[in-house]
């Protein structure tokens, strides 16, 4: 689902996120598909000796819909939290715009 969101610049979708619904923003799916141009996840953990530890995994296969793109992405980042949680942190409010459903449109 496309919509507008207050609380991101341009257009955000609505996708599945630690088994709830949030907005996200559909600007890297569009950008990707614009210039044509891979989505590499990569991510950064602190180790306990100080040091950092950078990966970078292959280039999704992203689909055409925005929607399910986002989703993907999503879930890629998830994967990550749910492997390193005491690393995740969040400034944003991530829930704050919510779909139709649970705003009675």
């Amino acid at each position: 689902m496309l919509r507008a969101a207050p609380d991101f610049k341009g257009r955000a979708v609505i996708v599945v996120h630690f088994g709830g619904l949030m907005a996200d923003v559909a600007g890297i799916v569009d950008v990707a598909a614009r210039r044509g141009v891979a989505v590499v996840p990569s991510f950064i953990e602190r180790r306990d000796d100080g040091s950092h530890l950078a990966t970078f995994h292959p280039p999704l296969e992203l689909p055409d819909d925005a929607v399910a793109a986002t989703a993907l992405m999503t879930r890629t980042i998830e994967e990550q939290v749910r492997r390193r949680p005491e690393q995740w942190v969040w400034m944003h409010r991530r829930w704050r715009t919510q779909p139709p459903a649970a705003t009675g449109e």
